[in-house]
């Protein structure tokens, strides 16, 4: 009872990716570095895109993990600390926010090694897969890129059933904010602003809670795009471009590409359809949920 995760448990299926609920409904972001500056794709080959995407990935990726590290140490453990909040709620969020940390952490680490240009993967059939060219990060070729999207797309299929570690922290993420009621609580205002009265950061609070549920949904976009390059003729041609026996080679490791990085599309994209599941759940039944766990603690 007092977990609202264990109303919403996903329902997994035989692939450990949880089942389709919804319908997935996300815009196409914006995509630039992480340190905000932008670029012009238009004048890019596809090759260049797709060095500049897997570039974006892995550094968006950086950033975001660092975002954590600030939201745990800025926010929530001082709130541990305090009495502002009620002491459960406040330990479910810092809870769910370390096991989220965790993995982050090592999922940027298998992307960062997945894009080196001198990295093996295994991926979920038990191939392995490696670049020995020696070339650096940007790649800057189709034979140097195409090893990189392939263990990418790899990395995915592997950690998609592990992004059910984001259960807990979706369950409470709208609970959170409604108890926090920031707006309406002068004394928490006060405090959540003199943990940052220097401006170190300039996130809020609020803006770093909603930066997981951001980023999950994120991810399917960035695949979405990989694909569709990879899929164009002129990557195809750039693949293909060799000896009449690489060549056949080749087109059969261009079917596989392409394969892979759709199965690593549709698995983030059911995860990405179960976290909007979760706040549509929450938003529509959280107050009973709320109303329950108030009167179970009443009988204890």
């Amino acid at each position: 009872m007092d977990k609202l995760g264990n109303y919403c448990d996903p329902i997994w299926d035989d692939d450990g990716i949880v089942a389709s609920t919804s319908a997935l409904k996300m815009e196409e972001p914006e995509f630039e570095t992480g340190d905000g500056k932008n670029f012009n794709r238009s004048k890019m080959n596809v090759i260049e895109k797709l060095d500049r995407i897997v570039h974006e990935l892995v550094e968006t990726e950086t950033v975001f993990v660092k975002d954590l590290e600030n939201l745990i140490r800025t926010y929530v453990q001082p709130l541990q600390v305090q009495l502002f909040l009620p002491p459960n709620d406040v330990n479910r969020l810092a809870a769910s926010c370390a096991s989220m940390l965790n993995f982050q952490k090592e999922f940027l680490e298998e992307l960062q090694e997945a894009s080196s240009p001198c990295s093996e993967l295994e991926d979920d059939d038990g191939r392995a897969w490696s670049n020995r060219a020696g070339t650096r990060f940007p790649f800057r070729s189709a034979e140097n890129l195409k090893y990189a999207i392939l263990r990418i797309s790899c990395v995915f299929c592997n950690a998609a059933a592990k992004f059910k570690k984001y259960s807990p922290y979706c369950a409470i993420y709208l609970h959170i904010q409604t108890v926090l009621k920031i707006d309406q609580n002068l004394v928490l205002q006060k405090f959540l602003h003199s943990l940052n009265i220097k401006r170190e950061h300039s996130e809020t609070f609020e803006s770093y809670l909603i930066k997981p549920v951001q980023r999950i949904l994120r991810y399917p976009l960035f695949l979405k795009e990989i694909s569709s390059l990879c899929s164009s003729p002129a990557m195809m041609q750039a693949l293909t471009k060799c000896q009449q026996q690489q060549r056949e080679n080749n087109n059969q490791f261009y079917k596989y590409l392409l394969n892979k990085i759709k199965n690593a599309c549709e698995k983030m994209e059911k995860v990405a359809e179960y976290i909007n599941e979760m706040q549509r759940i929450y938003e529509q039944y959280g107050h009973l949920f709320d109303q329950a766990q108030c009167l179970y603690k009443s009988l204890r």
